[in-house]
């Protein structure tokens, strides 16, 4: 800032309009364009209402793109990687055909995490710490405690962990939770 730029922000009285003084501030170069005629004001509540905080965590962490690490981090098969995105646990894993995939964190049976560590490799199969259901690194459901005898009305197919949406780009590793959006990560990242 040059002397007479001072001198002229030294003459706006701090007391006085506002307005007037951004409008100064932003003839001088020293602010980028910000201000309108109005003040745009904020309602408290979309600070603190826990229904509109949740609907954003909704849109934005689980609809877009977001940010798991790197491709680094399981660029072996039966590394994997776990994670909470938009307060969904989740899993990523690097498959024994060198395929990334992702998951729920989350046991079928009763919704306990399978994978219990922040990062890991070696993995073919990972079980549930609570009754033992075992999972391949594809997420099919491959085993259960006492066999088809401790729930005879089981269907395995069906009973599966649930996939979430993963790609890898520049080293980066993505995932869109919710499964029912287009992931289209060259789009989102753009140039």
């Amino acid at each position: 800032m040059n002397a007479s730029n001072q001198a002229e922000m030294q003459s706006v009285q701090v007391s006085g309009d506002r307005v007037a003084l951004v409008r100064r501030l932003m003839k001088i170069g020293e602010l980028p364009e910000l201000v309108g005629d109005d003040v745009y004001e904020v309602p408290t509540n979309e600070y603190i209402d826990p229904e509109y905080f949740q609907n954003e965590v909704d849109v934005m962490f689980r609809r877009y793109p977001a940010y798991v690490g790197l491709s680094s981090e399981v660029a072996q098969p039966g590394d994997y990687k776990t994670a909470t995105v938009g307060g969904v646990p989740i899993m990523v894993l690097r498959g024994e055909d060198g395929t990334l995939r992702g998951f729920r964190n989350t046991c079928q049976h009763r919704g306990a995490p399978v994978l219990m560590e922040s990062r890991g490799s070696g993995i073919q199969k990972m079980s549930c710490r609570y009754h033992g259901w075992t999972y391949n690194d594809q997420g099919a459901l491959v085993g259960v405690p006492m066999g088809k005898g401790g729930f005879p009305c089981l269907n395995r197919d069906e009973n599966g962990l649930i996939p979430i949406q993963v790609q890898e780009k520049y080293g980066l590793i993505f995932t869109v939770i919710d499964t029912d959006v287009p992931f289209d990560l060259e789009h989102h990242l753009g140039e």
